[in-house]
């Protein structure tokens, strides 16, 4: 099944119990049991109970909103961590305590709280490489969103995707969202699929079973397969995805736009750079050495880089950029890759006109 990937795992509770969970795969597969569980993936979501995050909610941090006459502060209540909202003109505050914690904080926490099955994201979001609350993205005071105090409520269908990316496999039930009975955090079977039917044939007889393999995998199933949470190719019309200005964030889309991917027939794919089991490396001679693989300048290659054929390939063709708007929004310290591989101008860079001359 080398070229097949799972369907999407939005299961009723009872189609549910095929998944056993990332801990059935220890015994066999203990290498990449230990690497996951250390990775991004493993910590993706998380209920707040289950977290170590109130501490954030003990910052004496104020975020104050000017447009809505506003205070935002955060605080622990009988260890519970709450938002606060308050009012400048009556004097008068809303506390509110999220139940789902999203993202591993390597660049940031995003908060979800419910009420009656219905989901709100939070209006502030943590960010631990620069220590400070901020705005969540699309929730500032000068953007065209409209949150309410606490954040902004979420239609079913974007609240079904935020849980499905971050999960294993999501059960909805009579039409609701159950997290509670989920698989939370990207684990092994969310790309390898359920493992019951697997687990079993190995311990009677030593056969495969059902189970999703990858070895041998052309660069378009990879990449579908990965462009299910980092947005595939073909999710949006060439155009689309070259006009987005974000577009750093969605790694799989912006790779499809490289001549890398397009004449590599096949054999370049996310995988080739990093392993989907370990957090992302930030070993930056380990990138380069798989764009020597290719342009080393031999007869057989690609061609070599005219200004450094040697190193620097990153920061020329790969550079990182910084996302956020304004002095409470997304921080510096805070920046995706471009994996649109090309070599880029500043000029390009801060307009965010990636196909500008």
């Amino acid at each position: 099944m080398a070229n097949v990937i799972p369907s999407t795992p939005l299961v009723s509770e009872a189609d549910g119990s095929g998944f056993l969970g990332s801990a059935a795969c220890r015994e066999c597969h203990p290498v990449e049991f230990a690497d996951h569980q250390g990775s991004t993936h493993a910590h993706a979501l998380t209920p707040v109970e289950d977290s170590d995050v109130v501490r954030y909610f003990e910052s004496r941090q104020v975020v104050p909103d000017e447009q809505a006459l506003a205070d935002y502060s955060f605080q622990v209540h009988n260890g519970h961590p709450e938002f606060r909202v308050r009012q400048r003109g009556n004097g008068r505050s809303v506390e509110s305590t999220p139940k789902y914690v999203f993202g591993s904080g390597r660049f940031a926490h995003t908060f979800m709280l419910e009420r009656d099955g219905k989901f709100m994201e939070s209006r502030l979001s943590y960010y631990p490489p620069a220590n400070r609350w901020g705005w969540t993205p699309g929730q500032e005071p000068d953007g065209t969103a409209r949150p309410y105090a606490m954040g902004m409520a979420l239609p079913d269908g974007p609240a079904e995707e935020c849980f499905l990316c971050h999960s294993t496999m999501l059960v909805k039930q009579a039409g609701r969202l159950r997290p509670d009975l989920s698989i939370l955090n990207v684990g092994c079977e969310r790309c390898h699929g359920p493992g019951e039917q697997h687990v079993a044939a190995m311990k009677a007889d030593g056969s495969m079973g059902k189970i999703y393999g990858y070895r041998g995998a052309k660069a378009d199933t990879i990449m579908r397969l990965c462009g299910e949470c980092h947005r595939a190719p073909g999710d949006a019309s060439a155009a689309e995805v070259v006009g987005r200005v974000d577009l750093p964030r969605f790694a799989a889309s912006a790779l499809s736009l490289s001549k890398c991917y397009t004449e590599s027939r096949g054999q370049l794919s996310c995988v080739t750079c990093h392993d989907p089991h370990q957090t992302v490396s930030t070993d930056i001679s380990r990138y380069e050495q798989k764009c020597q693989s290719c342009h080393s300048g031999g007869r057989t290659s690609r061609k070599q880089c005219p200004v450094n054929p040697k190193t620097d390939c990153v920061s020329c063709h790969l550079p990182t950029v910084h996302l956020g708007s304004g002095p409470l929004g997304v921080p510096r310290q805070v920046k995706f890759y471009m994996h649109w591989i090309k070599p880029y101008t500043e000029e390009q860079l801060s307009s965010r006109q990636w196909d500008s001359p």
